[in-house]
């Protein structure tokens, strides 16, 4: 996954000064939470801590991408499917078949990371913190 700025202000980092709320949509196997992309492994309670690199216009591939709580959500579309959509403008970012394996992970951005945010609320930071993992399918 690739983080892509919409306008200027997407370009800027931002410091958190205080914890922000997010969610990540990933894979459980064996146990195990897997990132879609880079198969990345998470922990519930763990904190994890990478660097930034930015590319040129704009783009960040390296970091830690999760969607905001407070400008995207999750849909169950009841046909199989789950869907990340954006609260202001219906944007869908992607779309998962629901599975027992799909989970979404609730994390947060902890204080003073740095991180990217475009206006849909698809962002990447460079440290997070896993709250809790919650089966897809739960998800209304």
């Amino acid at each position: 996954m690739c983080y892509k700025p919409i306008s200027a202000s997407g370009k800027i980092p931002r410091v958190a000064v205080k914890p922000i709320n997010f969610f990540k949509v990933v894979w459980k196997e064996d146990d195990e939470y897997q990132a879609f992309y880079f198969q990345f492994t998470y922990e519930k309670g763990k904190r994890y801590k990478t660097r930034l690199k930015k590319w040129k216009g704009g783009y960040v591939n390296d970091g830690f991408h999760c969607y905001s709580e407070k400008k995207a959500i999750c849909v169950n579309t009841g046909d199989g499917w789950l869907v990340i959509k954006s609260k202001k403008d219906g944007w869908r970012f992607d779309a998962f078949p629901l599975s027992e394996d799909l989970t979404i992970m609730k994390c947060h951005i902890p204080r003073w990371a740095t991180y990217y945010i475009n206006q849909r609320g698809e962002a990447v930071s460079n440290r997070i913190v896993v709250d809790e993992f919650i089966g897809a399918n739960e998800i209304p």
